[in-house]
């Protein structure tokens, strides 16, 4: 390790300059593993490394993208979302902060059918802010709410994060689908109470609905979106009881989500070509991705850095609850400079031996990881969701005050983090009673 110190500084120096830039992260990742690898095998040996290509191109768990992004592109484009956003606001819109309240849920049923909590935050936004504008309710409370509610779609099945996480960690993705349930509800829950915590102590930071929706009114409401219910439900019900497997329920989701289009809605060719190509768009994105981040993992590997970590973590005489913390710590740094998928691709091939050797199940950790690095996007000084968030805010907003917004928010998902590793039953309760 001594021998190739100046090549990793050089290199990782290199990755730390693209990024800054504003080097598209395929290839900064992965330009920095072939310059790396050059460095430390020989210029030759680059011209071997089309089975790493080919490896990520072909990798079985990973065909489940291209379903469930489809099955997310029909639903979105065919306005399903908006259905979601009527009943969830009908329905909880009276509590004390409701509306704020409502926005968390819906950001967290996005999950379902967007590609990317990015996405939802957009679509939510441009939903609920100009009601929350409407009603004068706060932004310091209502901002806040739509960075965390990003962070709910991340593991709300089926998630874009934990497909590529058990690509990287060769996890079960249907065990990881439903160990997001119970921490994405106690989130929710959490979440929830906050609010109407602060709603109680100052009314005005969000004022009732002008009125109380009808039963009638609430049952309409639940009657649109019958048909995400029920894909949502074949889709998890399958995976759970064994019908069929994560991968498999991709294709079903997607076909389900054709249907309802059909039935539920005017056919349209046009949407639902727009629909298709959202889906390439976003699939060759992410594989593009993946390829450059294959490539860094690789350099991790030849490099033995990742051999060099573990050491340097386990030769730390503490508990390893502090190991623990101090791995969320450096995402949520580096969750300042880069988006979720490369903290998934750098992140995971590095400290998943230090979680294993630490003796914490790698299902638990990538749910921790998935909620962690999406909470790191809203950390200042420059978490990109900020950005994201601001763009469906009024004028005048700044990201200052969104993080701050944030702020209780992030603490809530800490408490969880500490409790799941007190507790990891909250996490792998439910996949535990899964089919075999």
């Amino acid at each position: 390790m001594e021998g190739m110190a100046w090549q990793l500084i050089l290199v990782f120096g290199l990755l730390a300059v693209f990024l800054l830039s504003g080097m598209p992260l395929a290839i900064s990742l992965g330009g920095t593993g072939i310059v790396g690898i050059m460095l430390i095998k020989s210029p030759a040996y680059i011209f071997s490394m089309g089975f790493v290509v080919w490896e990520t191109l072909f990798s079985w768990s990973l065909i489940a993208i291209v379903g469930f992004v489809l099955m997310g592109c029909i639903f979105s484009e065919f306005g399903f979302g908006k259905d979601i956003y009527d009943f969830v606001y009908k329905w909880l819109g009276h509590l004390p902060g409701g509306t704020v309240i409502s926005s968390i849920v819906m950001c967290a049923l996005f999950g379902f059918i967007c590609a990317s909590a990015m996405a939802g935050i957009s679509t939510v936004g441009k939903l609920a802010v100009p009601e929350m504008e409407r009603l004068k309710v706060s932004r310091k409370l209502y901002s806040g709410a739509f960075a965390f509610g990003g962070t709910l779609s991340a593991i709300i099945p089926p998630s874009i994060w934990m497909i590529i996480y058990c690509g990287l960690s060769e996890a079960s993705l249907g065990h990881m689908f439903f160990a997001g349930v119970v921490p994405g509800f106690l989130l929710v829950i959490m979440g929830a109470v906050y609010i109407i915590f602060r709603v109680k102590l100052n009314p005005n930071l969000s004022p009732p609905p002008e009125r109380k929706y009808t039963f009638q009114e609430r049952m309409q409401a639940l009657i649109k979106v019958i048909p995400a219910i029920i894909t949502f439900l074949v889709v998890l019900g399958g995976i759970y009881r064994g019908f069929f497997s994560a991968i498999e329920a991709s294709a079903v989701g997607a076909l389900m989500a054709f249907i309802c289009a059909l039935i539920f809605r005017k056919p349209d060719m046009t949407i639902l070509k727009n629909a298709f190509k959202s889906t390439v768009k976003i699939c060759v994105m992410i594989y593009i991705i993946l390829i450059g981040a294959m490539l860094f993992s690789h350099l991790i590997f030849l490099s033995g850095l990742k051999e060099f970590i573990v050491s340097l973590f386990m030769g730390i005489d503490v508990p390893n609850i502090v190991i623990y913390l101090l791995i969320l710590a450096i995402i949520t740094v580096m969750g300042c400079l880069m988006d979720v998928l490369a903290l998934l691709v750098i992140c995971v091939p590095i400290f998943l031996p230090i979680i294993d050797a630490i003796g914490i199940n790698p299902i638990l950790f990538g749910i921790i990881m998935i909620i962690q690095s999406e909470l790191a996007e809203v950390t200042p000084p420059v978490g990109l969701n900020l950005f994201i968030i601001k763009g469906v805010l009024p004028e005048g907003t700044t990201l200052g005050s969104i993080a701050a917004s944030s702020f209780p928010f992030v603490v809530i998902g800490w408490i969880i983090f500490i409790l799941m590793y007190l507790w990891p039953e909250i996490s792998l309760w439910l996949p535990s009673y899964m089919a075999n």
